[in-house]
């Protein structure tokens, strides 16, 4: 083949350097360059080392201008801890954590993003086909196996049996072996277990919250490992489950949620590293929410301790703003280790880096060019990056994506910059796609989302509007201390003026819920209306229903669907990366579009605007019974639970309510999709 069809054959293949940014630490890092901050990679290796080795907690800062590979150094990383379980000795497990959204409650985030991403299923398994299936799951059933050997060096009989059946066998190669030796003998191991683990050696309680031990003690219980990790993970479960777990309530409280999760640190005999990326998404949220962050981390986690590697990325100015804030303890605590900085790329490096992309391109088509960063003439790449000094990776690929594949590439192209408008909205609808297919998000952090979203959306509007709604001014605002933060704003509408304030919330569970409710009665003293955001697929326990419905004319329950969950984790992450200038748009102009064109378009947002004007009004009660048999009443004889009650104004508490009273007296079936939608059945006569 000629160097004019090779080029000709480049130019049709896809621009190998489009996809300059990796979004979040969990995309796979394609088309490494290993020599490409080497050192800083070398260096976070020693640190896990170290961690391993002394079992003692660890802060390390890594600063970078944007584009310089913070977030591809993070996925590296993760890569690398992935492939490591397939390691003896080697294990790690290391988790990307989105910038805080809720400046009151670090640890409940922490908890839920910790656990939900260590969730995440491994790409690559050990070669037995069955057992642990991502890094959560080999790092509780290693701790169960270690308590299980010392519980047999303290002579407990049963626990020797099991621990002579596991001999000398790891997990890295026979994951399903040894969790099938536990389970075989777990009905006589957990009562001991449960008795004498406290006085085992690394169980003890101070550093092991009793509740979470016992909840752990149940995940070999036949498919109770879910629900345990459920528990773990921060959800809000009903009561019903925390019986089954022998859990006296969820972990959605901050001392519980920190006392979890110092406990996972400290249990864990692999390192777990947390990684803290776009942190000037918390800038965003002002200093309050930043020294809050980061005395939770230098001052409770840090004097806390685990076996645990924590990393902060951050632009290097945005990163002295933070320590100005903080007081001089925790700032000496986040600077035992100097910052590590990641310096400009060479033109060599850069170089390498073009090639890299160029390779993959070739290997596709079977081809050797005729040199490695053809069709480009021989050292132009590095003649280029040089003379228009483009310092970071991602520079380098926008350059070289703008130019295209071509052998003749003009000596001073010039690279127009993309509308911000446009930029917004390609990168919003890529978002809210990938948030779509999203699994991983607990109800609980929807709700998080849901709710930051929403007060970053009101508090840009102030002193401008949502669709036909002013909002005159926009706060995150507390009804008490040591509670969660709801948001309180005052909106006017022609001839009308109401403050509103709100809180979302997901919890299945009676009493947090219900405290919730109470929250918004006493928002009340000081608001004209009180809203609740919810999923519409997720039932308001009962108590709940009746204080809200108590508040009838003064409160109300505002039903968010699935699409609008989406579109809220768009919009918090299109201002997050704006924020830390990981796209071509500014924050305010991406907060422009997402007033302009996101906000006004998305359901609950509508519903919550009327919601905080609607009138008191008296209207007859519906039998909701008799809507839910007249909707099954007919084939297919199913109808789901959400259709119903859009269909004739019911709320989904009422249908929900409606079709149990029907299932109870034998004249329907109610159950749930894969989905967690509510469907309700016809059952045969």
């Amino acid at each position: 083949m000629t160097p004019a069809e090779m080029e000709a054959l480049a130019r049709s293949a896809p621009n190998p350097f489009l996809d300059s940014v990796l979004r979040n630490g969990f995309e796979e890092p394609s088309a490494d360059v290993p020599e490409i901050h080497a050192a800083q990679r070398a260096r976070l290796r020693e640190l896990i080392a170290d961690v391993r080795r002394t079992g003692r907690l660890a802060i390390q800062v890594i600063t970078g201008e944007p584009g310089d590979g913070k977030t591809h150094l993070l996925a590296t990383l993760r890569a690398e801890a992935e492939r490591s379980w397939l390691e003896a000795g080697a294990e790690r497990a290391m988790v990307p954590i989105e910038p805080l959204r809720e400046p009151e409650a670090p640890f409940a985030h922490m908890l839920r993003s910790a656990v939900s991403g260590l969730w995440r299923p491994l790409a690559r398994r050990p070669p037995e086909p069955e057992g642990p299936a991502s890094p959560i799951e080999y790092v509780l059933w290693r701790v169960l196996r270690r308590a299980v050997v010392a519980l047999a060096a303290a002579g407990d009989e049963t626990a020797t049996d099991a621990a002579a059946a596991m001999g000398t066998l790891e997990f890295a190669k026979f994951p399903r072996t040894l969790t099938l030796a536990l389970t075989e003998c777990w009905s006589r191991l957990e009562p001991a277990l449960l008795a004498h683990g406290s006085r085992l050696p690394g169980f003890t309680p101070d550093v092991v919250d009793p509740e979470v031990w016992s909840v752990l003690c149940r995940l070999p219980r036949p498919k109770l490992q879910p629900l345990v990790l459920r528990w773990l993970g921060g959800h809000s479960l009903p009561e019903e489950d925390l019986a089954v777990l022998g859990a006296a309530e969820p972990l959605d409280g901050e001392n519980r949620a920190f006392l979890a999760l110092s406990s996972l640190l400290h249990l864990s005999d692999v390192p777990i590293v947390l990684g803290f990326d776009q942190l000037e998404g918390v800038h965003r949220l002002g200093e309050e929410a930043v020294v809050e962050f980061l005395q939770a981390l230098g001052d409770n986690l840090y004097g806390r301790g685990g076996r645990a590697l924590v990393l902060l990325f951050c632009q290097a100015d945005v990163w002295e703003d933070f320590l100005r804030n903080v007081r001089k303890q925790t700032r000496d605590r986040l600077l035992q280790l100097p910052p590590l900085h990641l310096e400009s790329m060479s033109p060599e490096l850069g170089e390498k880096l073009v090639a890299q992309r160029l390779a993959a391109l070739w290997r596709g088509h079977g081809i050797k060019p005729p040199h490695p960063t053809f069709p480009y003439p021989e050292g132009f790449v590095r003649r280029a990056i040089a003379e228009k000094q483009l310092r970071g990776p991602r520079s380098v690929l926008a350059h070289f994506a703008s130019l295209g594949l071509t052998s003749s590439p003009p000596e001073h192209a010039v690279v127009r910059a993309r509308p911000p408008r446009e930029v917004a909205r390609e990168a919003f609808a890529r978002f809210r796609e990938e948030a779509a297919r999203d699994s991983t998000r607990s109800p609980e952090e929807q709700a998080s989302v849901a709710q930051a979203a929403l007060s970053s959306v009101l508090g840009r509007a102030a002193g401008a509007g949502v669709g036909e709604t002013r909002v005159v001014a926009a706060e995150r605002a507390r009804v008490g201390k040591n509670v969660k933060a709801g948001v309180r704003a005052k909106l006017a509408r022609p001839g009308k003026e109401v403050t509103v304030y709100a809180e979302a919330s997901n919890s299945s569970h009676g009493a947090s819920a219900a405290a919730t409710v109470k929250r918004l009665r006493k928002s009340l003293e000081s608001s004209d209306r009180a809203l609740l955001l919810r999923d519409e697929r997720v039932r308001l326990p009962a108590a709940a229903a009746s204080a809200l419905a108590e508040l009838q004319g003064k409160a109300a329950l505002v039903r968010v669907g699935t699409g609008d969950f989406a579109s809220f984790a768009a919009i918090e992450r299109l201002l997050n990366e704006a924020a830390s200038k990981d796209l071509e748009v500014g924050e305010d102009a991406a907060a422009a579009f997402v007033l302009d064109e996101i906000a006004p378009s998305i359901e609950s947002v509508r519903r919550f605007l009327d919601a905080a004007f609607a009138e008191e009004s008296q209207r007859p009660a519906t039998d909701a019974q008799s809507v839910v048999l007249s909707a099954i009443a007919r084939p297919p004889y199913s109808a789901s639970e959400a259709q119903i009650g859009r269909a004739h104004g019911l709320s989904s508490d009422d249908v929900a309510r409606a079709s149990d009273a029907l299932e109870q007296a034998g004249k329907a079936a109610v159950f749930r999709t894969k989905d967690g939608d509510r469907v309700v059945m016809r059952r045969p006569r």
